[in-house]
């Protein structure tokens, strides 16, 4: 025992060997034969496949080949390492038609964007795609990698996705039914490292903190969440009031009707979201010359230190629906009503 340990040949020769030239090979080989087997396993459908290309990619590379009518959808292995796996535009809508229709028609359907419905029949592809895949694979080596989730918003891939650099195979794939061919890709990216190690690694610290940023409580995750939801556009509606009218009374309204709003109504407008959840309370009046709405009670929000006109207005006044901006409007100025 000694002395083996004192032998770096013959240590190195014990050691865990790197993939050669040939293996590399049949790994793209071994993936060309487990998709053309999935895929000809839908009824009405042939898959032919040619040999992979197969190269090394940064995540923003890969982020390239993401169009946003193709089909992407998250993988993992056991210990929390995340993949991709892609269906162009071409391939996801042949395959969604032939799983859904049982055949490919003359004319193809439009492109669209994928949806969660596509992806519950896909992932059962990609599924029995990496099963073959790994049945195959060069060295006995068993990558474990399954399908995880489908992400709706392609741009948080770069977000979520977590390796530098990925093992990139790019696999032509043709989809033959019936006098009709559609050519189109397969993409799978395994994070590097992932296709030489000959068994999933056990589940690490680092393992572990990938998989709470990916529920949410990781501070990073959390963070840049936040960052993308807070740009996100939100509509506000400033209700002045509601009134109830009947269903002949609504018919005859036309250009230049008039509307009555109780008194009490008009010192008070609700700021409402889509959804008409009233968030604060505010006063109709006027700023630099345009209607304006100054908050009174919101939350946290505390009142803007602007200089601000309120408007007295009579207790019964209408308007026609049409509104402008004003300039100096005359009073009594009319109310426009929601």
């Amino acid at each position: 025992m000694e002395q083996t340990q004192r032998n770096p040949v013959i240590r190195r020769k014990l050691g865990v060997r790197p993939p050669t030239a040939e293996a590399a090979q049949d790994a793209e080989r071994h993936l060309a034969k487990a998709l053309a087997r999935a895929t000809s396993r839908i009824p009405g459908l042939v898959g032919s496949c040619a040999t992979a290309s197969r190269r090394s990619a940064t995540l923003a590379e890969l982020l390239e080949l993401v169009d946003s009518d193709a089909f992407a959808g998250l993988i993992a292995d056991p210990s929390g390492a995340m993949g991709l796996a892609i269906f162009d535009p071409v391939a996801s809508v042949a395959l969604i038609e032939a799983m859904t229709v049982g055949r490919l028609s003359r004319t193809p359907p439009p492109q669209r964007r994928a949806t969660q419905t596509d992806a519950q029949l896909l992932s059962e592809l990609i599924d029995a795609a990496l099963a073959e895949f790994d049945a195959h694979a060069p060295d006995g080596q068993d990558h474990g990698f399954r399908f995880l989730r489908f992400p709706t918003d392609y741009r948080l891939l770069e977000l979520i996705l977590e390796s530098p650099r990925f093992d990139l195979f790019v696999q032509p794939l043709s989809l033959i039914g019936d006098d009709v061919r559609r050519d189109g890709r397969f993409v799978l990216a395994l994070p590097e490292g992932a296709t030489t190690d000959s068994a999933p690694a056990p589940a690490t610290e680092d393992a572990a903190d990938r998989r709470a940023a990916r529920t949410g409580q990781g501070d990073a995750w959390s963070r840049a969440l936040q960052s993308q939801v807070m740009t996100a556009p939100a509509q506000l509606q400033a209700v002045l009031g509601r009134i109830t009218l009947s269903l002949s009374d609504v018919m005859k309204l036309g250009v230049g009707s008039q509307l009555s709003l109780p008194l009490a109504k008009l010192e008070e407008v609700e700021i409402e979201a889509l959804d008409g959840q009233v968030i604060g309370l505010g006063r109709l009046g006027q700023y630099r010359a345009m209607r304006a709405i100054r908050l009174v009670q919101a939350g946290d929000a505390g009142t803007s230190e602007v200089a601000f006109e309120d408007h007295a207005v009579p207790a019964r006044v209408s308007q026609p629906v049409a509104e402008v901006p004003a300039t100096d409007p005359p009073a009594p100025n009319p109310v426009t009503t929601a």
